[in-house]
């Protein structure tokens, strides 16, 4: 049986190895989607659950930003000009990231005021289709690999 304090050290090695495996933002990616892992298998230790996730998302938040002006992403997606599992792989970081937003102001009103509330039930959903989402546009990241733009 894997001990959990090993967890973070894998993610972390992953992470270091896609990085060099592949590009910086890749690495980063796969330490955001990392951090999310962890942070699901926290989701009953609130203070974990927390820091886990605020990072992860966080982290993803950053690199979209810094995707954005460094490479003009949203420009280069609206283009149009990658395959059909690129743009599948940007259609869903893009509703990830959206839901973010949702699931970080429920996170945090919850933080606030704990207990039994039906925003609870909408962070929850929410938080499944992000990481659902995520998911997918994680592992499609990777056919970025094999496609350059037309």
């Amino acid at each position: 049986m894997i001990k959990y304090t090993y967890v973070p050290a894998a993610v972390l090695a992953t992470s270091a190895t896609v990085g060099i495996m592949t590009t910086p933002f890749m690495g980063l990616a796969t330490l955001a989607y990392g951090a999310m892992i962890c942070g699901y298998w926290e989701r009953k230790n609130r203070k974990s659950h927390v820091r886990l996730m605020s990072f992860a998302i966080f982290l993803d938040l950053a690199l979209v930003i810094t995707l954005e002006l460094r490479r003009e992403a949203i420009e280069t997606a609206i283009s149009m000009t990658f395959g059909p599992l690129q743009q599948a792989h940007i259609f869903f970081s893009l509703v990830a990231t959206i839901l973010y937003f949702p699931i970080l102001f429920f996170g945090f009103y919850l933080w606030k005021n704990p207990g039994p509330s039906p925003i609870k039930t909408w962070h929850i959903r929410l938080g499944k289709v992000a990481f659902f989402c995520r998911t997918l546009g994680f592992f499609l990241m990777f056919t970025l690999l094999c496609q350059t733009k037309n």
